[in-house]
């Protein structure tokens, strides 16, 4: 073992105590109108509430770091006559344009805390604090201000050297740096695409808040699940994070970001994601892109032959369905930035998980619409069938494939989402659909190019 992780606390089984609460929905098909970073409709709220948060707390008696449980109809009294509005701008909880220049792993080194000498394995690989929280903020698509702040409000890690919580640096039930941090991104993506796109607006123990835009919906909803039943922890742990945001950034509405760049449009007929005149199969319709809570934003694909099961080595290609050039390429995913700005926070980028690290295209390579990106594989994920899964962002957030601006369609065929996470079809005009199914069937969900016209 290095001598790096020597020093690390050990990884140990949860505390008893520490039973997960229901966690949040899966973000369903249909939805209320859109509000995304940078087409000028970031905030879903009515307005800047006429009371700020600290305000709220002094007013109703709750000063920062409370201490006093909050029951339910305490917090349902206070929510209904000072609404608490913004706690954090949308533009922070996604890995958008106001993460563009940020440098994680400076910002740690500078804060000189327990988390810029941390070690922990993840995947084989070790992987210092700065990495991984880059790493999970990446995957997700959720900001890393937001994760350094979950981190310094539950154990200190950011800025004490010595902290007296070392198994649960994010909170949470899961102990380690990376699980834990796994877990809230996960868990917020759900609550933010669930106000953003399902309409979800209450809290279980609270009601419902239908002034917080979606990146303070999901905080305040996410810090709740940590209270005990019967009370809600929701308005001490906003204070609490609150205070270590300021304490590490400053004010959190210098980041929000109404209008970031001119709404752009969806790439011009983007292709199948493998070659002219191969037969892939249809193995799972739209689901979350990363995690289990997030929209359904990502398809999968199996390369042949019918007869090949299981995480099989393949020979076959997984190929660009547009131009664009490679900002990384990993087992979570090879992404590819349709903008060319070098940032994959900022406009279009396609994501292309599972390639295997064999033949796996070099970050820094400009490809085009056809061009080979890897071999589908098993890598970095729970699928027990080599394939790819193809997802999009815009601006960080996770596009659904059903999304009226912009739906999913890949060489003709259009993505329509099932009852469930993963079920669903891909349809186009004048041939039969093709249903989504683990089974490789050429008459159920075989796909290929549609012929062009000359």
């Amino acid at each position: 073992m290095p001598d790096s992780l020597a020093t690390n606390p050990p990884v140990v089984p949860p505390p008893p105590a520490r039973v997960p609460r229901p966690g949040p929905p899966r973000v369903e098909p249909g939805r209320g109108g859109r509000a995304r970073v940078g087409d000028g409709r970031v905030s879903v709220r009515a307005g800047r509430p006429a009371l700020p948060l600290l305000r709220a707390l002094a007013v109703a008696g709750l000063c920062l770091f409370a201490t006093t449980a909050v029951t339910g109809a305490q917090a349902r009294q206070v929510a209904a006559t000072y609404p608490i509005g913004m706690l954090l701008p949308d533009s922070e909880l996604v890995y958008g344009p106001a993460a563009y220049g940020w440098d994680t792993a400076a910002f740690v080194a500078e804060q000189g805390g327990y988390l810029a000498r941390y070690n922990e394995i993840v995947d084989g690989e070790v992987l210092g604090g700065a990495q991984i929280l880059q790493r999970v903020a990446e995957d997700y698509s959720v900001g890393p201000r937001l994760l350094l702040t979950l981190i310094e409000m539950h154990s200190g890690w950011v800025t004490q050297s010595d902290p007296t919580e070392t198994t649960f640096p994010a909170g949470g039930v899961l102990p380690g740096l990376a699980p834990g941090l796994a877990a809230a991104a996960d868990g917020l993506s759900g609550y933010y695409y669930g106000h953003r796109f399902a309409g979800l607006r209450d809290i279980e123990e609270v009601g419902r808040v239908p002034e917080a835009n979606a990146a303070t919906f999901a905080l305040l909803a996410w810090l709740g699940r940590e209270a005990p039943e019967g009370q809600w922890a929701g308005l001490e742990m906003p204070s609490r994070f609150y205070a270590a945001w300021t304490r590490l950034f400053g004010d959190p509405l210098r980041f929000e970001l109404d209008a970031v760049v001119p709404r752009a449009i969806a790439p011009a007929r983007p292709q199948l994601p493998f070659g002219a005149g191969e037969l892939w199969y249809y193995v799972a319709g739209p689901h979350s892109a990363w995690g289990a809570s997030g929209p359904r934003a990502a398809v999968d694909f199996a390369p042949p032959p019918a007869q090949a099961t299981g995480c099989l080595a393949s020979i076959a290609w997984v190929r660009a369905v547009a131009p664009g050039t490679v900002l990384r390429a990993r087992d979570a995913g090879v992404v590819v930035d349709l903008e060319d700005d070098g940032f994959e926070g900022t406009g279009w980028v396609h994501v292309y998980a599972h390639l295997s690290p064999v033949d796996r295209v070099a970050p820094g390579t400009r490809v085009q619409a056809g061009d080979p990106l890897g071999h589908p594989s098993c890598a970095g994920g729970l699928e027990s069938q080599s394939r790819v899964t193809f997802a999009r962002r815009l601006n960080g957030e996770w596009i659904p494939a059903d999304d009226p601006e912009a739906p999913l369609s890949l060489g003709g065929w259009t993505a329509l989402p099932g009852n469930l996470p993963g079920e669903g079809w891909l349809v186009t005009q004048g041939l039969p659909e093709r249903r989504a199914a683990i089974e490789k069937l050429d008459a159920v969900n075989g796909i290929a190019a549609l012929p062009t016209s000359p």
